[in-house]
């Protein structure tokens, strides 16, 4: 510049950026093409995160699957083997009851309580009784209960006035599953506290004598064929042994008394004179013969 401020010359220099401005270029399209691949491999990154987290959340219910699958199947042994050890023992004490039907000394009542007993104790009844009508028909005896039927049913009730004269008009098992709204139920207060009854009919000859029940008191027990089945095995064994029994009765009848009169036989006087002499042995008796 001058004294006045004038521009005497201007001096400068000139740098060539071509080349810097296409490497700046470059740069970007790069930066640019990075920025893009890494956008891609994100995506792709985050498909295949999302791919895995569905592939997982498949496994897990899979294997949720899988486990309650064995779950049902370990239940399902455990049902098997209970049921298989119940049929056992239900099979032994069938057999074992069979037994003692046919070759038992028992009495009758005897024979009828144990049959009663085992049979409840495989329909897990609570209670139950077994009871027989007297020798006019006209009333039912209930010879053994067990349970809570002990205190609801031991007597003796008019046929016409009981359930078991349904039993014997349909010769058929009868199973009431509610009581309270049973057409037929007797009118006493005692017989209130019985939900559910299965009662079996007793046969002799064809004819029905007797009465086979099993009874819940606490609540209505919806019954299953089965148990149905469990009863009715055990209601033909009662009958079996009365059948055996009222076979000894007649046969014993028939071996010491006469076919045509029905008066004692020879064979049932010496059987007495056996009887009494064995007393007058053990010094219970004394007496004497006289033939005339």
């Amino acid at each position: 510049y001058g004294p006045q401020g004038e521009i005497y010359y201007i001096e400068g220099t000139c740098i060539d950026i071509t080349e810097r401005k296409k490497a700046e270029e470059e740069r970007q399209e790069q930066r640019v093409k990075l920025e893009r691949l890494v956008e891609e491999r994100t995506q792709s990154l985050l498909a295949a995160n999302q791919e895995l987290t569905a592939l997982n959340e498949e496994m897990a219910a899979l294997n949720e699957t899988l486990e309650n699958s064995n779950k049902n199947l370990e239940r399902e042994v455990d049902f098997r083997h209970q049921v298989e050890n119940e049929l056992v023992v239900r099979e032994q004490q069938y057999r074992a009851t069979m037994n003692l039907v046919t070759s038992s000394d028992k009495t009758i009542n005897e024979l009828l309580a144990d049959i009663l007993h085992d049979a409840l104790k495989i329909l897990k009844a609570p209670g139950g009784y077994v009871g027989l009508q007297d020798e006019t028909g006209e009333f039912f005896v209930i010879r053994h209960a067990f349970g809570t039927a002990k205190s609801i049913v031991l007597g003796s009730y008019p046929v016409e006035r009981s359930m078991f004269s349904q039993v014997r008009q349909s010769g058929e098992m009868l199973y009431v599953e509610n009581y309270s709204q049973y057409l037929y139920r007797v009118p006493e207060k005692r017989l209130d506290q019985i939900k559910t009854l299965i009662m079996f009919p007793l046969k002799h000859h064809g004819q029905v004598i007797g009465a086979f029940c099993a009874c819940w008191t606490d609540e209505i027990h919806q019954v299953v064929v089965e148990e149905l089945e469990i009863l009715s095995q055990y209601g033909n064994l009662a009958s079996i042994a009365l059948e055996r029994t009222n076979n000894q009765e007649e046969i014993t009848r028939m071996a010491y008394h006469d076919t045509l009169t029905g008066l004692p036989n020879r064979a049932s006087l010496n059987r007495q004179l056996d009887e009494e002499m064995n007393r007058a042995r053990r010094g219970e008796a004394v007496g004497s013969i006289l033939f005339v």
